[in-house]
């Protein structure tokens, strides 16, 4: 396992013959070793370049480009790739990915649901009984009246153009929790940890089920350029056999396995709308665990 400024200077011999201010290069380094995210942006750079998973000129540009020091040296890195994504986004060496046996899904809270994806269909208000709605339409009702998500034609993006899914196996080995001793969480809470959801304190969770043969966008691995600023437990992983794998918040689990793909312009009947839970525990994350866990796949 590398030390962290064994993987600093991993960056800097690397780059440096191709970065035209090299004491710029040097400070930018220096600075993420100030705090443990900038550790892990380093991490993460070393993983996917020492493994030639991302492209070398991709990462120059943004470093070359970037507006800093105007911004920390997180935020400049990030914040070049969030307003520059066509060209950096998807930009694993092994490309496309083919179709896993289990069907994709994609984790979010019931309100990023309504803001994404059902808000204008639905013609939902900005206050709670959105969630009383939806939660009558897609879940409360008998099976043959309830509504599907064909009604949805259009999605609202996020930061940035990219999707993060994991598969439905993977949803499916989370346990439920214990009725019995609240302390340990509810099966909501496990999965909001397993996926790395930090800033995800309360709430609903809910799942979109792609359709087992889906087709409408190409579905990549990740590296370090498909996160943004605020994926702040995002792991880059040199053996992937196909797949990221996301950060538990935690030591008492592991991630889960995860991709991204390009966007596409809206869902049919096809995709399912599945409730998975209320949060009941605060997000707790472990800057500990999320550094070793770096550490250890660099």
């Amino acid at each position: 396992m590398p030390h962290i400024s064994g993987i600093r200077d991993y960056l800097y011999d690397r780059l440096a013959p191709k970065i035209t201010d090299k004491n710029r290069l040097g400070v930018w380094l220096d600075q993420l070793l100030t705090d443990v995210y900038g550790q892990v942006l380093c991490a993460n750079l070393y993983i996917d370049l020492k493994n030639d998973f991302l492209d070398e000129a991709v990462a120059i540009a943004i470093i070359e480009n970037m507006d800093f020091p105007k911004y920390n040296a997180r935020g400049a890195f990030y914040s070049y790739i969030e307003e520059h994504q066509d060209g950096i986004l998807f930009g694993h060496r092994s490309g496309p990915q083919s179709l896993d046996e289990h069907p994709y899904v994609r984790v979010l809270s019931l309100q990023e649901m309504i803001d994404r994806y059902l808000r204008v269909p639905m013609k939902l208000p900005f206050n709670y009984e959105a969630e009383l709605e939806v939660m009558e339409s897609f879940f409360n009702l008998p099976p043959e009246q309830r509504e599907n998500l064909g009604i949805v034609t259009a999605i609202a993006r996020g930061t940035l153009m990219n999707v993060w899914i994991t598969n439905l196996d993977e949803l499916n080995s989370v346990k439920p929790g214990v009725a019995s001793d609240p302390s340990k969480g509810s099966r909501a809470d496990k999965i909001r940890d397993k996926l790395g959801f930090h800033d995800f304190h309360e709430g609903k969770l809910v799942a979109i089920v792609y359709p087992k043969t889906f087709d409408m966008a190409f579905v990549y691995i990740p590296t370090t350029v498909d996160a943004h600023s605020g994926c702040l437990h995002y792991l880059s992983i040199k053996s992937s056999n196909g797949w990221g794998r996301t950060c538990c918040l935690n030591a008492q689990n592991d991630g889960c396995k995860e991709r991204v793909h390009r966007p596409f312009k809206g869902l049919t009947s096809d995709f399912e709308l599945t409730f998975l839970g209320e949060i009941t525990q605060r997000a707790n994350p472990d800057l500990d665990h999320l550094l070793d866990q770096a550490l250890l796949r660099a």
